[in-house]
């Protein structure tokens, strides 16, 4: 039995989720010590929001990204997309596909066409971000076997202020020469940066990371993230991004 590939990023997706909430869970009638009670927190986002409890996807396009939607399938043809609805973001773009000679057998043509329509369609994919705020991390050959055609995976990481943006990426999946799928889970309208001075972070314990946060780029010199309302540095608090319409 064969999944398409649409198919298998959306399996993909509940798989992860469904193994974040068993890792995360207490087991029953378990205990923790006052130590450990006194040290917990419920996982909040930078200004001390609640998480959202799951990701509420849409078929059309939010009123905010409908212009940007319109430009996308005026320019490229059929295309259909499922949403983020809190972000406005394009979870999954899939239709007829983008003619890309070259892209299975070349990495570089992939990654330049893949780079090209990041850049044409940017606003979009991640709105509010910058170009400059993707690095490719991804770019391989897979599939192929039992007669089925080779499909190619490239996929740009997000970073805002040189640190990594927990969950943020745009991917692009080519087959026969073809890209027919486009994914994101990028941070729309970040804010925050990386303060001059540190001293002004507040004692309390930070939340753990939320899926839009940032966390150190490198080993050597971490680039923390920022905790806008308090304006301080901290490894794991979040950048906030801002809802989408």
């Amino acid at each position: 039995m064969t999944r398409s590939p649409v198919v298998s990023g959306t399996l993909a997706l509940v798989l992860a989720g469904s193994a974040f909430q068993l890792a995360d869970a207490r087991p029953h009638g378990a205990t923790s010590s006052a130590l450990v009670a006194a040290t917990e927190h419920e996982v909040e986002v930078a200004d001390g929001a609640p998480l959202r409890p799951a990701r509420a996807i849409a078929s059309t396009a939010p009123l905010g990204a409908k212009a940007a939607w319109d430009g996308f399938v005026g320019r490229h043809g059929s295309w259909d997309a499922t949403w983020d609805a809190a972000t406005g973001v394009p979870l999954r773009v899939f239709g007829e596909g983008i003619a890309a000679p070259g892209s299975i057998a070349s990495a570089d043509v992939a990654a330049d066409a893949a780079w090209r329509l990041l850049q044409e369609q940017l606003a979009l994919l991640a709105p509010g971000a910058r170009l400059d705020d993707f690095a490719l991390v991804a770019n391989t050959v897979h599939g192929g076997l039992h007669g089925n055609l080779p499909m190619r995976t490239v996929a740009f990481a997000q970073h805002h202020d040189g640190a990594p943006v927990i969950g943020g990426s745009v991917g692009f999946l080519f087959k026969n020469d073809r890209l027919f799928v486009i994914s994101s889970t990028a941070a729309p309208r970040l804010t925050g940066g990386t303060p001059a001075r540190p001293s002004a972070c507040r004692s309390r314990p930070p939340a753990r990371s939320s899926g839009w946060a940032a966390r150190p780029a490198s080993r050597s010199r971490p680039a923390p993230a920022m905790t806008p309302s308090a304006g301080c540095r901290s490894t794991a608090r979040p950048v906030r991004s801002t809802p989408g319409p």
